[in-house]
């Protein structure tokens, strides 16, 4: 498949409702992601990696409340991570790997991520994690990738557990 998601996902009107799985991956999707993508009310997964995405993650993303997995790898995404990604409390696997990040990503983005056991990151190289080096975040990680991050002021205690 090829095109812009916009018009992908605008004529399916009332399935937004019912839509738990939007997969995407590996396909030719190119443009900006729609704002409306947090209308998605039942979404678990959202993978739309492997295409050709750009501009910014919506922040409207931080309504899907059932959101479990999120795949954004091997975009061209860029601009700030939303602050609205720490409202999604039941999110499992979040992989915001190989696009263009920048800025700082601090301990609001992970505020509600109980359930986060998967956090891929690298290599956003103007990305950098900013959080306190006594923060303890409410998740415990089984995978973590975070190449090419800037960590710091203070490396996190968390992180050498």
């Amino acid at each position: 498949l090829s095109g812009n998601l916009s018009t992908l996902v605008s004529p399916f009107g009332c399935i937004h409702n019912n839509l738990k799985v939007l997969e995407l991956k590996v396909n030719m999707f190119s443009g900006h992601l729609p704002n409306h993508l947090g209308e998605f009310k039942n979404l678990e997964y959202l993978d739309i990696s492997e295409n050709s995405f750009y501009g910014l993650l919506p922040s409207s993303i931080g309504r899907l409340s059932y959101l479990r997995g999120l795949n954004t790898r091997n975009n061209q995404l860029n601009g700030s991570i939303p602050n609205s990604l720490g409202q999604l409390s039941k999110l499992e696997k979040l992989d915001l790997s190989k696009n263009s990040f920048v800025g700082m990503v601090f301990e609001l983005h992970f505020a509600k991520l109980k359930r986060l056991n998967e956090l891929y990151l690298s290599p956003n190289t103007l990305l950098v994690l900013n959080v306190s080096s006594q923060w303890v975040p409410p998740f415990q990680l089984s995978s973590i990738l975070m190449a090419s991050i800037k960590v710091g002021p203070q490396f996190p205690l968390w992180l050498k557990t």
